[in-house]
């Protein structure tokens, strides 16, 4: 992120804060905008949210490459799971973070234990914790940190009340702190759920406020099985249909088998190894994938199947139809077929392209985006408070006419003098943090043009060719300013204005005019750095 825009931004939040105190109607917002401000050195954070049973937590076990959020037949996820880089022997525990403050850890086996099931003990504990804080060995989670929500759609009360106050912005009592909430989001839904009208209501509920198709991306799961022939095609047409439904909410809805994707990266080589020798002999094979029982019938087969019993039946049954089109020569081809089947590659790339490479931009612009939905009330709520305090003003001034008691004059024109100083106050503190606010609203306008045009960089039909792709990360990406020289920056200027003079559609024509005044920031910030020639 910027620093020096992010460190303004915090102090900008700070001194709202300390001005909203003043008024106990504001003081929620208050509190809201200090742990915002809190919130802006903090890691990037994408959370995966859904209805229960999507495969949520299967989908993070995949992409952190182990098997730490929890999964089971019933309802897993019972709490908020926030898990970050850490070693090896962070990772053997796991903290509690209670509402009460106190923080208390745990050996990682009493993660499935003690924090899963319906029991009342479960219950009572997911109800008085705030979240959990769990830590993988993966260098990949020192750019970001996941967020493993409950599922929304809980047969379970306590649990869609977590996964509703954390889905739900306005819910900030008895929910995590919004600086613990997400920049991005994945969004699962499982296929047979994408036209269910009723599962798109529950992502409208579940979306964050703040967020957009530059950190919104949805999964489609457990499209994995034999039902067509090609089961991912087929998968594919109905993300299509889904993203219609889904239009200006999320980027993209990716087909992903999770389950291949994380047994590409878990199961022994044994597992690939044993399968090998059999797809080389189908004969009767496909016939015998209709059924696990059918399979297991065969010794080999059932020890091959029982050498990684984590793998559903669906998804072992498309893994074995795949090989038996392409038969894999050894367990290393087979491991790599198994991760390319799931696709879980392409989703990576995805988030590594538009989420990660993005993050400093992308964090910025969440905070503006949650900082603008509580100061902007609040200062139409002061501004109403000082149009109620004039009528107090007109109110006390017809009384001290009226009244004859000196006494009681005299205190009607201090009640006069007391609503003319809250005005006097509120219009002071109203016009220095709005005119203050409209400079950061600019500067969120600016941030939502640079994801624009980070975003249209990776379009095939790019207005921008590559070899200016590198200058305009730089510029957009607000890299230091030797991150491109003045003649990179100038040769990209006379190009953007060399377009410009071409007749374009609106949104090419809006995205080249906003990149042309970001080079002529970037022109005059790289000619006054030292660094440069």
């Amino acid at each position: 992120m910027d620093s020096a825009n992010s460190a303004q931004l915090a102090t900008f939040l700070q001194r709202c804060a300390r001005a909203f105190d003043g008024w106990p109607a504001l003081r929620e917002s208050a509190d809201f905008l200090r742990r915002l401000a809190l919130s802006a050195p903090d890691p990037f954070r994408v959370a995966v949210i859904g209805r229960m049973k999507t495969g949520k937590s299967t989908l993070i076990n995949s992409l952190i490459g182990r098997p730490l959020a929890i999964t089971n037949v019933e309802e897993a996820t019972a709490t908020v799971n926030v898990i970050s880089y850490g070693t090896a022997e962070q990772s053997r525990s796991f903290l509690a973070i209670w509402k009460s403050g106190r923080i208390e850890s745990f050996p990682i086996e009493r993660l499935a234990t003690d924090w899963t099931g319906k029991s009342p003990e479960v219950l009572e504990r997911i109800r008085e914790v705030r979240y959990l804080q769990l830590y993988a060995n993966d260098p990949r989670l020192a750019e970001f940190e996941v967020i493993d929500t409950p599922g929304t759609g809980s047969a379970i009360e306590a649990h869609e009340q977590v996964a509703t106050d954390f889905t739900r912005p306005e819910a900030i009592t008895d929910s995590i702190d919004q600086g613990r909430k997400a920049d991005a989001i994945i969004y699962v839904i499982t296929v047979g759920r994408e036209s269910d009208a009723d599962s798109l209501t529950v992502f409208g509920a579940g979306r964050l406020s703040s967020a957009d198709p530059y950190n919104s991306v949805c999964v489609s799961h457990k499209w994995d099985g034999p039902v067509e022939e090609d089961p991912y095609a087929a998968a594919c047409l109905r993300a299509e249909g889904t993203l219609a439904q889904l239009k200006d909410k999320v980027l993209k809805v990716l087909p992903i088998s999770a389950p291949l994707g994380l047994a590409a990266q878990q199961a022994p080589d044994d597992f690939f190894a044993r399968l090998l020798p059999i797809v080389a002999s189908p004969g009767l094979l496909a016939s015998r994938l209709r059924t696990d029982e059918r399979w297991d019938a065969d010794p080999a087969r059932r020890a091959a199947r029982e050498a990684y019993p984590l793998l559903p039946w669906s998804s072992f049954q498309m893994l074995i139809s795949h090989f038996l089109r392409q038969p894999p020569e050894t367990a290393v081809q087979a491991r790599q077929a198994c991760r390319s089947l799931s696709h879980l590659p392409e989703l990576e790339q995805l988030l590594q392209r538009h989420f990660f490479a993005n993050a400093r931009v992308i964090k910025q612009c969440q905070l503006l985006k949650k900082a603008k939905d509580v100061i902007e009330p609040a200062l139409r709520s002061l501004s109403q408070l000082g149009e109620t305090e004039k009528k107090d003003i007109e109110r006390a001034e017809r009384a001290g006419r009226a009244l004859t008691d000196p006494e009681l004059a005299g205190w009607a024109q201090r009640q006069a003098a007391t609503a003319e100083e809250n005005v006097r106050r509120i219009g002071e503190v109203t016009l220095e943090l709005d005119r203050e606010w409209q400079v950061h609203q600019r500067h969120l306008e600016g941030l939502q043009g640079d994801l624009q045009i980070l975003r249209h960089l990776h379009d095939p039909e790019s207005i921008f060719s590559e070899e200016h792709h590198r200058t305009i990360r730089a510029v957009c990406e607000r890299q230091s300013s030797s991150a491109a020289t003045v003649e990179e920056i100038s040769t990209l200027s006379a190009h953007c204005r060399r377009i410009l003079r071409v007749q374009f559609d609106r949104e090419s024509t809006s995205m080249t005019e906003h990149l042309v005044r970001r080079l002529d920031e970037a022109h005059r910030a790289a000619r006054q750095s030292p660094t440069q020639p």
